[in-house]
């Protein structure tokens, strides 16, 4: 399972370590409690918005080939 995560500086995991962002402990928690491979990628970009999120994903996103696609939008952080 390929999931793709999209968003801002909350979803890069801004202040924190790679593994501690929250798309890698998805990672970590799915793959302990499926059967099958889990692979996250993290595309949050700080101070990315739901518009540039959407061009992310048409210019690059689908290309990844993507099972699952996650939205991290947070308004007003």
């Amino acid at each position: 399972i390929r999931i793709l995560g999209l968003g801002d500086s909350y979803a890069f995991g801004q202040g924190v370590s790679i593994e501690e962002a929250y798309i890698k402990q998805l990672e970590a928690g799915l793959q302990d409690s499926l059967s099958k491979k889990v692979e996250t990628i993290n595309a949050g970009v700080p101070a990315y918005g739901l518009v540039q999120e959407v061009r992310y994903l048409e210019k690059y996103g689908l290309g990844l080939d993507p099972d699952e696609l996650l939205s991290n939008v947070v308004y007003g952080g």
